[in-house]
C-alpha cells in the first residue's frame, strides 16, 4: 500500500486514554468501569478500516433496501475510523459539542459479546442476528469518549417510508427535530434500529436530566446516526466484487518506541481500494439521444446479474460541449 495514505491511529490513542481513565472510575460506578473495559477489549481486537471524511463512500441520500441487505462486514469486530469535518470546518454534532474524530465500533452480536455488553443481551433473540454499533468519539474539551449507549441494527430489516402520523413516539423524537430544522430530505426513509445501554450510570444520569427514558433512547439513536451511516456504507462497498481491502501495515520502528514508552502500538489498517476497470469499461454506449452535460456521479452500488460492484465518484461525459452541471453531492445522515 502507498505510504501517502494518512494513518489516523484513532483506536490506539483512544485506548491510551481509556487505560488512564479506567482506574480512576469511582467504585460506586461498576457498570461504567465494565463498559469502558468491554469497549477497550473489543476495540483492541477489532479489524481497523480507514475511511474518508464523514465515511463518504456511496450516495445514500435515497436509502434503498439494497443498502441494508448488503450491510455485512467480513469480520466479527470492526472499528471504522474516519475524520468527521463538516463544511464549516468544524466536527459533526455530538449533543452540545462537536466531534471531528470518530470510531464506529461495529460488533456482530453473539453470546460472548452479550456477556461484555449486557445491555444488548436481549437482542440475542432477534432472528437473523445483527450488529451492535458503539460510537467512540473525540472532542477538544474531553478527548476520547464512549457514548453512553449504542444502536443495534438487525440484519433482517426493511426500509420503508417515514410517515410521522404512523411513527411511534421514539421515532418521532429522533426525526422531527431534523424535519423542523430543514436537515432531512422531503421523502424520509426509515429502518429498524434499537438503543442499548453501554455505560449504565451515565445513562441513568441522562434520564434524570432529560426527564424520561424514551427521550434518552431517542438521543442515543440520534447520536449514533453517523456511525450507523459508516457501517452501512462500508458494508455495502466491502462486499462489492471490484473492491479489495489491502493491508496497510503499522510502522514497526515507531511501534517499538511506543511499546518501550508503555503506549498502545499503532494498528494495521484495511483500506478500501477499487480494482482498475477492464479495458473498454466505462465507454459511451452510443445511441441517438442528446449527450448530457458533464456532471459528477457520486459513488454508488451497481447490481449486475451475478454480483454487485462499486462505482466510485466519476466525471461523466467530460468532453460534452453542452457545459457542466454543478450539484450539491453532500451525503446526508441516515434518517430513522
Amino acid at each position: 500500500m502507498s505510504e501517502e495514505i494518512q494513518r489516523l491511529n484513532y483506536s490506539a490513542h483512544a485506548l491510551d486514554q481509556f487505560a488512564v481513565l479506567i482506574p480512576t472510575i469511582r467504585r460506586d460506578m461498576p457498570g461504567m468501569r465494565a463498559g469502558y473495559e468491554a469497549v477497550s477489549q473489543l476495540l483492541r481486537v477489532s479489524v481497523k478500516y480507514l475511511l474518508p471524511n464523514c465515511a463518504e463512500l456511496i450516495d445514500v441520500r435515497e436509502l434503498r433496501q439494497a443498502h441494508i441487505d448488503s450491510m455485512r462486514l467480513p469480520h466479527a469486530v470492526v472499528a471504522l475510523e474516519a475524520p468527521w469535518i463538516l463544511r464549516d470546518g468544524e466536527g459533526g454534532d455530538k449533543t452540545a459539542t462537536r466531534s471531528p474524530k470518530r470510531i464506529a465500533l461495529c460488533v456482530e452480536l453473539d453470546a460472548d459479546v452479550a456477556e461484555l455488553l449486557p445491555g444488548a443481551a436481549h437482542f440475542l433473540a432477534e432472528e437473523g442476528g445483527g450488529v451492535c454499533v458503539i460510537p467512540v468519539f473525540w472532542t477538544e474539551a474531553a478527548g476520547w469518549q464512549i457514548a453512553p449507549g449504542g444502536a443495534f441494527v438487525p440484519h433482517s430489516n426493511e426500509v420503508s417510508a417515514y410517515v410521522p402520523e404512523e411513527a411511534d413516539e421514539r421515532t418521532r423524537l429522533v426525526n422531527e427535530p431534523l424535519r423542523e430544522a430543514g436537515l432531512s430530505p422531503k421523502k424520509m426513509r426509515q429502518f429498524q434500529v434499537a438503543p442499548f445501554v453501554v455505560l449504565p450510570e451515565r445513562y441513568e444520569y441522562d434520564v434524570q436530566q432529560l426527564g424520561s427514558l424514551r427521550a434518552v433512547h431517542a438521543r442515543t439513536l440520534a447520536e449514533a446516526r453517523d456511525e450507523i451511516l459508516a457501517l452501512i456504507q462500508t458494508g455495502c462497498v466491502v462486499n462489492c466484487a471490484n473492491i479489495d481491502a489491502p493491508l496497510l501495515e503499522a510502522p514497526a520502528k515507531l511501534n517499538r518506541k511506543r511499546e518501550q514508552a508503555g503506549r498502545t502500538p499503532f494498528f494495521d489498517y484495511r483500506v478500501l481500494a477499487l480494482r482498475p476497470p477492464r479495458s473498454g469499461a466505462g465507454e459511451g454506449r452510443g445511441g441517438q439521444h442528446a449527450s448530457p452535460k458533464a456532471h459528477i456521479r457520486r459513488g454508488h452500488i451497481r447490481r449486475l446479474e451475478h454480483k454487485q460492484v462499486w462505482v466510485s465518484d466519476t466525471l461523466v461525459n467530460a468532453s460534452s460541449e453542452r457545459g457542466v452541471v454543478v450539484k450539491d453531492y453532500e451525503v446526508r445522515p441516515l434518517r430513522r
